[in-house]
């Protein structure tokens, strides 16, 4: 679960936050407090995160269709 959070966006995290049960409330406000500390992630990472999650989700699009 850590590495999921960790490549959540900060938007993610919030509605997480509000909606999540305390398990998952304590590991969020673990990762904002840590990035609060590191302060701004570099941009890259999240970008190619992303980039291989658009990529993943049109590649099992096709084998369903």
């Amino acid at each position: 679960m850590a590495g999921i959070v960790e490549r959540m966006t900060g938007e993610e995290l919030l509605v997480m936050r509000v909606f999540g049960d305390r398990r998952i409330v304590k590991a969020v406000n673990s990762e904002l407090d840590r990035r609060a500390r590191l302060g701004p992630v570099e941009r890259t990472k999240t970008e190619q995160y992303w980039a291989g999650r658009t990529f993943a989700n049109r590649h099992s699009a096709r084998l369903a269709a």
